[in-house]
């Protein structure tokens, strides 16, 4: 994501929470790569070991993503075009037990303050 260019656009009236052609926003898109770079990392700890690197690298990146989105005004609990909220989404991909395991909701909570 280039952070510059998007808060560029977002302080000259640019929507953080547009959505894109598959009616999600860019924050939605963030928190859902840092669930799956989450359990990437996992597997690569157990079977490949040579791609645990490039999986952290991605997790940080997404890490940082995520906290500057929501001080752009980013709106975690809007991502799509029917007012659900990422956690909504989430739950239509994963299970309940997954997603705390991963601990996404106490990261998004924590990245609005």
């Amino acid at each position: 994501m280039q952070r510059e260019i998007l808060k560029l656009l977002v302080d000259h009236g640019g929507n953080v929470d547009h959505l894109g052609y598959w009616k999600r926003t860019t924050l939605y898109y963030e928190i859902e790569n840092w669930v799956n770079t989450f359990q990437n990392m996992a597997a690569a700890r157990s079977n490949n070991p040579n791609r645990v690197a490039g999986h952290e690298a991605d997790f940080k990146n997404h890490s940082f993503n995520i906290p500057f989105l929501i001080q752009l005004a980013a709106n975690p609990f809007n991502c799509d075009g029917e007012n659900s909220g990422y956690l909504t989404l989430l739950r239509q991909k994963w299970s309940e037990n997954y997603i705390n395991a991963t601990g996404v909701e106490k990261f998004v909570e924590n990245a609005g303050r």
